[in-house]
């Protein structure tokens, strides 16, 4: 954590403070030489010891110091003329022989970074507490393959110690703010946790637009499991799905995002116990969609998020002025959509009405009010979208919005992709830090995730409005794609799985998003909107404009 206190301040109060991290490429490749080297250690290994220790034995050593708060734990201590000898193996380039740098006003050796200084700083350190000699450290860069001795002399220790101070200064106060068009932000695994040039330029540190330092879009989805009879259990590093059709698939737990599961299917403990493992969540629904529980980690990180979440749903000025935000950013995407969809003068005339509804939900004086105008709102769109999706064979598909039963297919649709979405909504949050039941918009009811449904509300016309809308005006839904099930509605198996496939690719598209102007998947939107509502809550942001498409 010292090492990456000098690296990036706020990247250690990420990581050391909230509990955030995310893998990379270098990170995984890291992470699988230090295995390989506690292999070797443990005499399991047949590779030679790499070239700093070479004919030393390694192993790893936890040392504490406990009147500087400081705990380390050794890659290898060999043997040198003066006393013990840290060696510390780095997956990276070393930087030229002649580079200056300096932490905290102190100038340090060149040929090692001064993070890696630092980290060598504190191992003597330690080494020193526990009345052992130690005269020189030594690093190893396996990409170029350099070895380098450094001494360890007045200057390393009084930057390590004051590295330590800085840390311990860091940890107690407030996320520092990010690097401004910082090279080392390109390839830091914690880019798309952090934004930094997302950040910057919101707060208008920046003059440019928001480099694209992580990928639109991830490599995972959401596993659905919707067939009667399936099973859901674990093997090596995948998931198992077997269900009555199939007798068993193998996804791969890297591939996933969150597991979704409907109805009669069964989850092994083992299976739970991985995704519990690698912070991923599972969502149970009932076969109609509901959704009953979702499995949350123990220790979830970012308590302090959390905290500001609390106290601000009970400030009522701050839940006024985040549902104005999200009421009108849903009301003008209604409004988008009409005017690509719509015709005729019912359509015209809505769209006029919600742009006056968007001016007076960013108005509204309470939250009984704002609630009004969205309800108005909600009508004069369902008119207008029932419209849209006209009938089939004589049958209109929308009669109006009913929920509990859906009255209609349409209906039927829109319940099932709302349920999807705020499994959806639910994921991004968890991931965040924040607590996806303790809402602004929407007042807490116990079973209810009521910030779930908050962030969903402007993503409803975008997501899976206009995916009913495709599947219906395309073919891809028919009116005998649906029971009469008492007085509702509900969709055959078939057609639930078409639909769930239709709804995982519209997480997957790639959009642009308006204020940063590069492209991104929906479900990277949503998780970024997450991460921007937390910037709020800390502090760090004065407001936060949920995404409006063009």
């Amino acid at each position: 954590m010292l090492n990456e206190w000098v690296y990036c301040p706020r990247l250690f109060h990420l990581m050391h403070v909230q509990g955030l991290f995310a893998a990379s490429v270098d990170t995984v490749e890291g992470v699988g030489e230090h295995e390989r080297m506690r292999a070797r250690s443990r005499g399991r290994g047949l590779e030679p010891p790499p070239p700093p220790w070479r004919g030393e034995a390694p192993r790893e050593i936890t040392f504490e110091a406990g009147d500087r708060g400081v705990v380390g734990r050794f890659d290898v201590v060999a043997a040198g003329p003066g006393g013990l000898v840290p060696v510390e193996a780095k997956h990276g380039a070393a930087p030229s022989a002649d580079r200056a740098q300096s932490v905290c006003d102190i100038d340090l050796q060149p040929g090692v970074w001064n993070n890696d200084q630092v980290q060598l700083g504190a191992q003597a350190m330690l080494l020193h507490a526990a009345g052992e000699a130690c005269t020189e450290v030594r690093v190893w860069y396996r990409k170029t393959n350099t070895t380098v001795v450094l001494a360890v002399d007045a200057a390393l220790l009084a930057a390590t110690a004051a590295a330590i101070a800085g840390a311990k200064a860091t940890a107690a106060g407030p996320m520092p703010p990010p690097l401004v068009d910082s090279p080392k932000c390109i390839g830091c695994s914690l880019a798309e946790i952090c934004l930094p040039d997302e950040t910057n330029w919101l707060l208008k540190r920046q003059p440019v637009l928001p480099r694209k330092v992580v990928a639109g879009r991830s490599d995972g989805g959401c596993l659905y499991v919707v067939s009667q009879g399936g099973r859901v259990g674990k093997t090596s590093e995948a998931l198992t799905v077997a269900t009555p059709c199939n007798p068993e698939d193998e996804v791969p737990l890297k591939d996933i995002e969150h597991v979704a599961v409907f109805g009669n299917v069964q989850v092994t403990t083992q299976a739970m116990q991985t995704l519990a493992w690698a912070g991923k969540g599972l969502h149970l629904h009932t076969m109609g969609g509901k959704l009953l529980a979702t499995l949350v980690p123990a220790g979830r990180p970012n308590l302090a998020l959390r905290r500001a979440q609390y106290r601000a749903a009970d400030d009522a000025a701050r839940c006024l002025t985040v549902a104005r935000w999200l009421i009108a950013a849903k009301i003008r995407n209604h409004r988008v959509l009409v005017r690509r969809n719509g015709a005729g003068d019912l359509a015209a005339a809505a769209v006029d009405r919600l742009h006056g509804s968007a001016r007076r939900a960013e108005e509204a004086a309470d939250l009984a009010s704002l609630l009004g105008i969205e309800g108005e709102a909600a009508r004069q769109w369902f008119a207008v979208f029932a419209t849209m999706l006209g009938d089939d064979g004589g049958a209109p598909w929308l009669t109006g919005r009913s929920r509990r039963p859906p009255a209609d297919p349409g209906n039927a649709l829109l319940s099932f992709g709302y349920t999807l979405l705020v499994g959806e909504c639910s994921a991004a949050l968890q991931r965040v830090g924040l607590d996806p039941d303790l809402g602004f918009l929407h007042q807490p009811v116990p079973g209810r995730p009521a910030l779930a449904l908050d962030l969903m509300e402007p993503y409803r016309p975008l997501i899976v409005d206009s995916l009913v809308l495709r599947m219906v005006n395309s073919g891809h839904m028919h009116a005998h794609d649906f029971a009469k099930v008492g007085d509702g509605y509900r969709m055959h198996d078939a057609a639930r799985r078409r639909f769930v496939l239709a709804f995982e690719q519209r997480m997957d598209e790639l959009v642009t998003h308006p204020a940063f102007d590069y492209r991104m998947s929906y479900r990277r939107v949503l998780e970024v909107e997450a991460r921007l509502l937390g910037r709020l809550l800390t502090g760090e942001l004065a407001e936060w404009r949920p995404m409006v498409t063009r």
